[in-house]
Parts: structure tokens; C-alpha cells; sequence
């Protein structure tokens, strides 16, 4: 495997991972290529990391000292098919009130296919939920997709997005699964869905009218839906883009249990960042302390410069005036020629917010991890006045996702080596900040 950098070394705690440098780089059966797409922490300090295993998707389960779990399913690593086909993926793992691991993904049938939300269940030995769809399997699939065709995809459309493969699906009070995906109904007309299913996988008809899944869309416009989460109150917030003939907008919608938008939230249900850039998206949602809904993205300039993006709204929609005095946060990274796009966040000690990237145009790539106060000011305390830059090895280093593992921050990412193909890892972060 590639050689990790010493300044990387620096960084990392030295207890965590089988050589004790901070660092794992994951096994996965047959030696297949991996790439590691989220990570979730257990309750007992094990980490699950969503992953895909040359065109299966995969579950890795890491011990909390970072060395690969073998008890868990086959060497550390549970993997499997959707259905027969181009591609299955995992994007992200919730860990279920039974102690179940639900892996939220996509299929792709083949090459140009659009991707189709997918759930597996597992045990958390494990072994698949037989229980659960057809042997632990589900193709979320309420409406048939659009038999696409290589030569009607439009390559404007076919753009890869950072929560794409993670997927969102939402363990409710009853058991059933709160689930968002997009459908595709022609190369240039999408809407996002919002999806209730039975605990058995089965789709619920008692939600949406009858149909079991209720559309996402602002007016007549390509919408996608990349981000869910279930607020304190029950309502369920959303996030994504609103696409245009002259670009696309950051957006946030706030739709009620019944899968009704909530009238009061924005202009009927939506809000829409035209502030920003040409180009902007919300990659994901946290749920602040007060209630205030924290959108966690991108903004790209037509120069395609890409700049970390964060957006702080009340339950009206507007934006919240104690987060940078009601303004957007636009944090730029002049070191890559193309910038920075936050892919993922979450709180830390529930007060502090942390954000991961990538850095663009590089192909000796960073992964840049920074902090912000709950006001949303730089913590100028944490690493170099607020920023911890990682350049793990001398290729491209992708970041996939982080989390906080008892107050420390971990992520998973992917490495593309020149030499040794492709290697995916997991690294924790010295608790020196």
C-alpha cells in the first residue's frame, strides 16, 4: 500500500489501528478494490463502514482500536448484490433499535443505468435478515424506472453527488423505515421521493395516499433529494438541489409524518438558496440544539471553483440571525486549484460543528477537516485556527465520511495508489485540539 506521509502521522492518534499510527487500511475478501463511503459509530465504540467490494456493496466492522473485527461476518466483512447486475453499492449504515445494521445503497443495472435505492439488513454478527425483503434485500422501487439508454443520457444530468450512494432511510417509532430517493422520469426531469416501508421491507400504503411514497418537488423543476433527517418534533427535513435552464440551487424543503410540506416553512414548504453561486446543493442536514436546521454543501462559480457552503434556517425557513448574523458560510480553499465542497458533518459534543473534505484538482490530494462554533464562526482553537489539513499519502485521497467516536473524529476515505490499485481506510484523529 501506498506510504502514508509522516506529516499524516502527526496527526493521528497513535493507539488507534493494527500498527498503531493512527491508521487502517481495510481487508476485504478476495482482494477485491474497495471504496469506503460512510462510517457509523456503535454504541459500544465498534465502527461500521459503508463500503463497495469490486460491484458488491460491503459492511466493515472495525474494533474500537481500529484493527479489523473477524468475527464480524467474514473477516470483518459482510458483501452482497442488490440483484444481478452492472453495480451494487453501499453508501451509509443506521443501526436499527434491535441492534440490526440496515445498509442503505444504490444498484445500477448497468453502466449508463440510473441509480435505484436499495436496503440490506443484517444482524449484527453479520449475517443477513432473512426477514427482511427477500433474504435481507430490498429495491426501493415504487415507481418503475425509465429503460434509459446510453445515448439519452444527458451529460448535463449525469452528475455524481455526494450523498448519491449513501442513501437516507429512517427507523420510526413503530418500527417502519423512512426512506428518500430520487426517480428519474426522462434525462432532464427528476423529483425526489419520500418513501414509507413496512419493518419487513414491504412498501406501506397507509402513507402517501395510498401509493406508499409521497413526490418531492419544487413546482415543475428537476429536484433532487439528497439529505433526510427526523427532527425532534417529527417532521422530516430535506435537502438537495432545484435544477434550472440556468443552473442549480441549494435547497431545503420541511415535509410533516403524513408526508404533507409544511405551508409554513418557506414558500410552501421549500426554501432556495439564490444567494449562493451558480451552482450550490445541500449534502446534508443536522438538527441544531434550538431547532434551527443546519444545511451542510457546496457552491460552485462558473469557473467551476468550488467553495464549503453552510446554511443555518429556522422553522420558518429564514435564515437563523444568531448563525453568522443570518448569512450564509462560504469558506474557500485557494491551495487547490479547484477548492474544497463540504460532503459530510455532524456536531461534536452537540455544540460544535465539523465538516469534511476533499480537496479538488490535485492529484496529490487533502482531506481537510474543520471546526466551527455553533454560531457558526470558526473555532479558531481547533488544529490551525479552525482547520486540519491531512495529506495522507502522495496519490488522490478521498474523503467519505466522518463521525465522532467518544469525542474523537474518525474517517473513512478511499486512496487510489498508481501502483497497488485501490485501497480503502479508516484514520482517527489525535485528540490534540
Amino acid at each position: 500500500m501506498t506510504e502514508v506521509k509522516d506529516t499524516a502521522v502527526h496527526n493521528l492518534d497513535p493507539t488507534f489501528g493494527p500498527d498503531k499510527n493512527g491508521l487502517t487500511w481495510f481487508r476485504y475478501p478476495d482482494q477485491e478494490n474497495g471504496f469506503a463511503n460512510a462510517i457509523t459509530v456503535a454504541a459500544d465504540g465498534k465502527l461500521l463502514i459503508a463500503a463497495s467490494a469490486g460491484n458488491k456493496f460491503a459492511i466493515l466492522q472495525l474494533k474500537p482500536d481500529g484493527t479489523q473485527d473477524t468475527s464480524f461476518a467474514r473477516d470483518g466483512v459482510a458483501s452482497g448484490v442488490f440483484a444481478q447486475g452492472y453495480k451494487s453499492t453501499g453508501g451509509s449504515i443506521s443501526i436499527l433499535k434491535n441492534g440490526n445494521l440496515m445498509l442503505q445503497g444504490s444498484f445500477f443495472l448497468h453502466e449508463y443505468a440510473q441509480p435505484q435505492r436499495c436496503l440490506a439488513m443484517f444482524r449484527n454478527d453479520g449475517t443477513p435478515e432473512t426477514a427482511f425483503g427477500v433474504n435481507g434485500v430490498v429495491i426501493v422501487d415504487p415507481i418503475s424506472m425509465p429503460a434509459l439508454t446510453s445515448s439519452e443520457v444527458a451529460l448535463a444530468q449525469k452528475r455524481t453527488t455526494a450523498s448519491d450512494y449513501r442513501g437516507h432511510a429512517i427507523e420510526l417509532a413503530d418500527g417502519k423505515l423512512m426512506v428518500l430517493s430520487n426517480h428519474r422520469y426522462s434525462p432532464d426531469d427528476q423529483c425526489g421521493l419520500l418513501i414509507r416501508l413496512q419493518s419487513n421491507g414491504a412498501l406501506d400504503t397507509t402513507f402517501g395516499q395510498g401509493q406508499g411514497y409521497v413526490a418531492i418537488r419544487y413546482l415543475s423543476n428537476f429536484t433532487w433529494a439528497g439529505s433526510l433527517i427526523r427532527l425532534q418534533d417529527g417532521k422530516f427535513a430535506i435537502a438537495g438541489y432545484v435544477s434550472s435552464n440556468v443552473g442549480y440551487r441549494a435547497m431545503i424543503a420541511l415535509f410533516d409524518a403524513a408526508g404533507k410540506p409544511v405551508s409554513s416553512f418557506g414558500v410552501n414548504g421549500f426554501v432556495l438558496f439564490d444567494a449562493l453561486d451558480k451552482f450550490s446543493q445541500i449534502n446534508q442536514l443536522v438538527e441544531m440544539p434550538d431547532g434551527n436546521i443546519l444545511g451542510i454543501g457546496s457552491a460552485t462559480s462558473k469557473e467551476f471553483v468550488h467553495r464549503g457552503v453552510l446554511v443555518c434556517v429556522d422553522r420558518n425557513g429564514k435564515y437563523a440571525i444568531d448563525f453568522n448574523e443570518g448569512r450564509p458560510v462560504l469558506t474557500s480553499y485557494s491551495d487547490a486549484p479547484y477548492g474544497i465542497q463540504w460532503t459530510a458533518g455532524t456536531l461534536r459534543e452537540g455544540v460544535r460543528i465539523v465538516l469534511l473534505s476533499s480537496t479538488h484538482g490535485e492529484q496529490d490530494s487533502e482531506i481537510v477537516i474543520a471546526q466551527f462554533k455553533s454560531d457558526g464562526y470558526p473555532d479558531r482553537d481547533f488544529a490551525d485556527d479552525g482547520v486540519l489539513v491531512i495529506n495522507l499519502t502522495g496519490v488522490l485521497d478521498m474523503a467519505g465520511g466522518l463521525a465522532i467516536q467518544d469525542n474523537q473524529i474518525v474517517v473513512a476515505g478511499t486512496s487510489l495508489p498508481r501502483t497497488d490499485g485501490v485501497g480503502s481506510f479508516a484514520f482517527r484523529c489525535a485528540d490534540t485540539f
